[in-house]
């Protein structure tokens, strides 16, 4: 087995330079070639890999766009209903009433609350609950600071994404709820 081998080494040894060349540049373009497709797989993959993170990032923007538009309409009517609530200075009752009304007419509202200025509920969208004390909870806290709380985005027990709005309410001037 040996012999055929080294016999094929000597006839290629023993023939013209020319041969010999024609050979080595066989060889050379060979690997060549192959180096070449290599870097350009990895160059097409970077470049693609790039390309599919840029689309997502755009994907990502223009959803998180849409996103927006959704969640403004309802702070819009939430920020009208702390308005109305502030100037009208209605008893838990009659806030009640608006509260179930936007909730029935609003099903993107889970539940709505009014609090007052020491965190104690005063109306709730879902009437006949026990009251609840808010005044440890972030959202209360920073709306009765004045600001707009919007909480990161939960998941529910009905597996539903969720997120709590609280928005200030002022009467007279002064701060009076959430």
């Amino acid at each position: 087995m040996r012999e055929p081998f080294l016999h094929s080494i000597r006839r290629i040894v023993t023939q013209k330079i020319s041969v010999k060349l024609a050979l080595i540049l066989g060889a050379l373009i060979g690997v060549l070639i192959g180096s070449t497709g290599f870097v350009l797989m990895r160059v097409t993959q970077d470049i693609l890999r790039k390309n599919v993170a840029a689309s997502h990032r755009e994907i990502a923007k223009q959803t998180a766009g849409e996103v927006s538009l959704f969640v403004s309409r309802p702070l819009e009517l939430l920020t009208i209903v702390a308005q109305i609530i502030g100037r009208t200075h209605l008893e838990p009752p009659s806030q009640e009433t608006i509260l179930v009304e936007m909730s029935l007419r609003y099903p993107m509202f889970k539940e709505i609350f009014s609090v007052d200025s020491e965190g104690k509920e005063r109306a709730s969208s879902n009437p006949g609950h026990p009251v609840r004390d808010w005044s440890g909870d972030v959202s209360f806290q920073e709306a009765i600071k004045g600001n707009r709380f919007i909480s990161p985005i939960r998941i529910g027990e009905d597996h539903l994404p969720y997120v709590r709005v609280a928005i200030p309410y002022w009467q007279a001037g002064k701060k009076a709820g959430v």
